[in-house]
């Protein structure tokens, strides 16, 4: 079977001391020749500047802008990723950096869209403002991954399943992806709870099912099941103690959350995980 590349967006700013998607992407996929790499810098530019509804324009990138791109381009390529698989851009915004950066990746049809610790700050701010979240999470269809303090031994993933649409959209996504991964496992864990009983195998065997629709080798496939009340708690928990490179689930859970950043874009689970998380990577699919 042909393997298929996998084709990521890096969104990055010149906050250079904090590149944690640069860091994640580099750390984490060993084979880095089936790895196509889209390095986006969106930078702010006043009103009038010529932005226009259809997005973000093509930026006459300025000399200290090229340059950066070129310095994350070279850490890339520093790191093990070729050359010809890595493309820069630049572009300039005067509404929304992170509307911005999501349109672009809707229209490249990425695999997923990486963001560092600068993207995670420009979407909290970004959503506190319930139009501009609305339109947000009704055109962010392409899986958000989310960077905090990436640490290079670290390569498996846990994804987090509760038997909704969005988790089992998390593990077609996470089996994908992984075929750029053979070094990975995955340990599927589900969280038990009084509140929201449900057949526990018929769960974990739905999520199997997506991941092996990918090819992936049910041999690097385990289950876990814990039981309480505070899924968000118990997972951050197990995901520290076992060290996980990334934390995987669905956008939205069965139960709403009330206030805050998870309010408009995640559920209640996947936010407060989103908020204390350290030292791992978060992927959310819609």
């Amino acid at each position: 079977m042909k393997k298929i590349k996998k084709h990521f967006l890096l969104a990055v700013s010149k906050d250079t001391s904090h590149q944690y998607g640069v860091r994640f992407l580099s750390y984490f996929f060993q084979n880095k020749n089936d790895v196509l790499l889209d390095i986006l810098n969106v930078s702010y530019s006043p009103p009038g500047s010529g932005y226009s509804s259809a997005g973000p324009k093509k930026s006459a990138s300025t000399g200290n802008e090229q340059a950066f791109l070129q310095e994350v381009k070279q850490k890339m390529i520093d790191f093990g990723f070729p050359g010809q698989n890595i493309k820069t851009e630049s572009r300039q915004s005067s509404i929304s950096t992170v509307r911005d950066i999501i349109a672009y990746g809707r229209r490249g049809l990425y695999d997923s869209l990486v963001l560092g610790r600068r993207g995670l700050s420009l979407l909290e701010n970004l959503i506190q403002d319930s139009v501009s979240s609305k339109i947000l999470d009704e055109q962010c269809d392409i899986p958000i991954w989310i960077c905090r303090e990436p640490e290079r031994h670290k390569r498996h993933v846990l994804l987090c399943t509760d038997g909704s649409q969005q988790s089992l959209n998390t593990a077609d996504h996470v089996g994908f992806v992984l075929g750029a991964a053979p070094e990975s496992n995955i340990t599927i864990l589900h969280v038990k709870s009084r509140k929201n009983a449900v057949n526990e195998q018929e769960v974990f065997d739905k999520a199997i099912s997506h991941i092996m629709e990918n090819g992936f080798s049910r041999e690097r496939v385990s289950t876990m099941s814990l039981e309480g009340d505070n899924a968000a708690r118990l997972i951050l928990e197990y995901a520290r103690k076992n060290n996980f490179a990334v934390i995987a689930m669905g956008r939205k859970c069965q139960t709403a959350p009330k206030t805050g950043l998870a309010r408009f874009f995640v559920g209640s689970v996947s936010g407060e995980v989103l908020s204390k998380m350290e030292r791992a990577s978060l992927w959310i699919c819609k």
